[in-house]
């Protein structure tokens, strides 16, 4: 009986075959993630066997004697590149999307900051214990997740049961992702989506 395609371990195919462009590609992924992971958590060891190192998930794990065998290394590494890819990104995104939009709306920046000034004062930075008394800061910042949000198409889940939903029939187990972005961009919701 011949296998069904999609059954071949492509991981066979050398790199040079025409087609295979992906091989090439994902070895050069492999790397950048493999430094991303690397790189940070061998600094951070480092720092620690040197007593300089900073309060991190990295230096708890280790005081607390884990990532003495291979396994537990690789446990600690990929934890700590995981919670640094995932905040890195995502914060990044939200501060430059909101330099963007200061920068087109600048009367919007200025009431900001009016507001800041009026409740804050300008001896400190506001906290989250000001949030309340900021509604107009509070919503500068709603607005912006909602005009660039960090993930568009949300995260993927699973459904666990079959289900319908507006006529569609979904089937347990078929893998669901919310467009985030169209969500927040409907134009029968929001008057000026952009």
């Amino acid at each position: 009986m011949r296998k069904k395609t999609n059954d071949l371990p492509v991981k066979h195919i050398p790199e040079w075959f025409p087609g295979a462009g992906f091989r090439r590609t994902g070895a050069r992924w492999k790397k950048l993630v493999d430094c991303m992971m690397d790189s940070p958590y061998v600094w951070a060891k480092q720092q620690f066997a040197r007593g300089k190192g900073k309060p991190s998930y990295v230096q708890a794990q280790l005081e607390n004697g884990l990532g003495k065998n291979a396994e537990e290394e690789y446990n600690v590494k990929w934890a700590a590149g995981s919670l640094y890819g995932g905040g890195a990104d995502t914060t990044v995104s939200s501060v430059d999307c909101f330099f963007l939009a200061m920068t087109f709306h600048p009367e919007v920046q200025q009431k900001a900051k009016e507001e800041i000034d009026r409740v804050v004062g300008t001896d400190r930075l506001p906290t989250f214990s000001d949030r309340p008394n900021l509604p107009y800061g509070d919503a500068v910042m709603k607005e912006v997740l909602r005009w660039h949000p960090v993930a568009p198409m949300g995260l993927p889940h699973v459904s666990s049961i079959d289900d319908i939903f507006n006529g569609y029939f979904i089937p347990k187990g078929s893998l669901v992702l919310a467009n985030i972005w169209g969500i927040l961009h409907n134009p029968d919701v929001y008057h000026v989506p952009e």
